[in-house]
């Protein structure tokens, strides 16, 4: 899902409503993850968008740049997404404070009908104080492109989430890291690409604890994949998401 527009419009992902999430304090940057996964049909879809809102910003005000005190932000309207989709602030307002931390949850399952390409229009309205006293509203819009995709056949399993492995990071760049729990039989890791064509396969020993495999990603193509475990008959799959 790749991001677009200004920084006000990055700081918050356009969700209405309440969610349980907890907000990160941590984070450095204004945005985490940058990058969301695409929705597959079938496969219930769950995310958490970590933000925080600045304390000031740089506004335009009568030709010049000034910088102004940044009073809340709010959720005006999101636009085109799909309709199995439903996303929801922290916060039931969807209204943020200058200076604070947020969190949302996107979660849904998408249909088949719904299949395709989509293009997220979020609007935000944000007041901002000058000289600490004058408000100004400013609206900004921020279009995300995101796709609801469907697994090919030939894969023959959808992703689901499982606590047999772990795939981190995801996102990944150059190198994913895939974590498995203990197994008493032999078990196959493969990387399979939305054409169903497996890009890389690993065979795994049984273990006696937890074991973590390094797989290398830089050459491979951005986009979504499926990391697939078949363990005595039995098949347990992840989403990846590869973004160089």
């Amino acid at each position: 899902m790749k991001k677009v527009i200004t920084l006000l419009s990055l700081l918050i992902t356009g969700f209405y409503g309440y969610s349980q999430c907890t907000p990160k304090t941590s984070m450095t940057s204004y945005i985490e993850p940058e990058i969301l996964e695409n929705a597959v049909v079938g496969a219930p879809y769950s995310q958490v968008v970590y933000f925080k809102i600045p304390k000031d910003t740089m506004l335009e005000y009568n030709g010049n740049l000034i910088s102004v005190k940044v009073v809340d932000a709010r959720i005006e309207s999101m636009t085109g997404k799909p309709a199995s989709l439903s996303y929801a602030c922290n916060i039931s307002t969807c209204t943020f404070q200058g200076g604070t931390y947020g969190c949302a949850t996107i979660s849904g399952t998408p249909a088949l009908a719904e299949v395709g390409d989509y293009a997220i229009k979020i609007m935000i309205k944000t007041n901002t104080l000058v000289l600490g006293f004058y408000n100004i509203a400013r609206y900004d819009s921020g279009v995300y492109d995101f796709k609801v995709l469907q697994w090919p056949t030939s894969v023959g399993n959808s992703p689901s989430r499982n606590n047999l492995f772990s795939a981190y990071p995801n996102p990944a760049a150059n190198e994913v890291t895939i974590k498995l729990s203990q197994i008493n039989k032999s078990a196959t890791i493969k990387l399979i690409n939305m054409v169903g064509s497996v890009v890389t396969s690993h065979e795994i020993t049984p273990t006696n604890s937890t074991y973590e495999l390094s797989v290398n990603t830089s050459t491979l193509t951005d986009g979504l994949y499926l990391v697939e475990m078949e363990c005595d008959g039995q098949l347990a799959a992840q989403r990846l998401l590869i973004k160089h």
